[in-house]
């Protein structure tokens, strides 16, 4: 008797609070939120998210002649979320993004000229973590290039588009929030068997914000981004910036950034080409989890 009562006993004492905390866990699973558990990087060229700039352009130390218009379109979608507790957890995600370019030029006379160039395309399933200030994101992802009938019928372009922008990869990107600084770091390694491009890419970089009224709804904010490829021999693309943002950071909200970048063409297989860009950019940005 003693020994059956003893078993029951240590049965009841075990499952007992795994019934309460299976119910806590199934409460702790969320849907479709808002917000995401890796905070976009806003000065990346290449991040999904809806932005759209109005710059001045240099190719190859040659000022160009018109104005460059990089319009980009993207989304991200929490679709699974498991909270730790507030403000911590795991998330699974998607993403997507057209990363588009326009230039207009100057023609004979007073006529100006308006043409695409190019379009990239990026999607991507991101695998998220939070806790406290720090934040890690895994990603997989697919893009692809393709020049635009406008850019290839201008230049006499025959041969075929050499796909080095046609690949999968795999990136890991930590990020620590220090106060008012985000400081964020990471590589990425193509995993396409047989690609053209070279592998091994690394990104660093900063974001300082900072409330300039009582509301918070109101923000000052810089920062750098450095993305460094061996296809492009490990040289640095920086893009620098300064600007605000307007709205609660708990909802969707804008922001503009006066830029200066430097480095590589982030889009297309035209990518090997250098060039110095300065001008403006506006951004749709997502909601922040704090």
């Amino acid at each position: 008797m003693k020994i059956r009562f003893i078993i029951h006993f240590i049965s009841w004492f075990l499952l007992f609070p795994q019934k309460g905390n299976a119910k806590e866990d199934s409460s702790r699973f969320s849907f479709l939120k808002r917000g995401s558990y890796f905070e976009q990087i806003i000065l990346d060229p290449t991040e999904s998210q809806t932005s759209a700039g109005l710059l001045k352009i240099w190719r190859s130390g040659t000022q160009y002649d018109g104005v460059y218009i990089p319009v980009n379109i993207g989304i991200q979608q929490s679709i699974l979320r498991y909270d730790f507790h507030e403000g911590s957890g795991l998330e699974l995600s998607f993403a997507g993004a057209i990363f588009t370019q326009f230039t207009i030029r100057k023609m004979e006379g007073n006529t100006y000229l308006g043409e695409m160039e190019n379009a990239d395309y990026k999607i991507s399933i991101l695998l998220n973590y939070k806790i406290r200030k720090l934040s890690f994101r895994f990603r997989v992802f697919h893009t692809s290039s393709h020049l635009a009938d406008d850019y290839i019928l201008r230049n006499n372009i025959t041969e075929p588009n050499p796909g080095t922008l046609n690949y999968e990869q795999l990136d890991l990107t930590g990020s620590c929030q220090l106060n008012k600084f985000r400081l964020y770091g990471g590589f990425g390694y193509v995993i396409t068997p047989n690609a053209v491009r070279e592998p091994f890419s690394i990104q660093t970089g900063f974001l300082y914000r900072k409330a300039l009224n009582s509301k918070g709804n109101f923000r000052f904010i810089a920062g750098t981004d450095i993305k460094i490829f061996q296809q492009n021999d490990y040289t640095p693309n920086l893009r620098t910036g300064l600007g605000f943002e307007f709205g609660k950071a708990e909802s969707t909200h804008a922001g503009i950034i006066f830029e200066y970048y430097n480095g590589h063409l982030p889009y297309s297989v035209l990518e090997y080409e250098k060039v110095i860009w300065i001008g403006a950019t506006i951004f749709l940005l997502r909601p922040r989890i704090k």
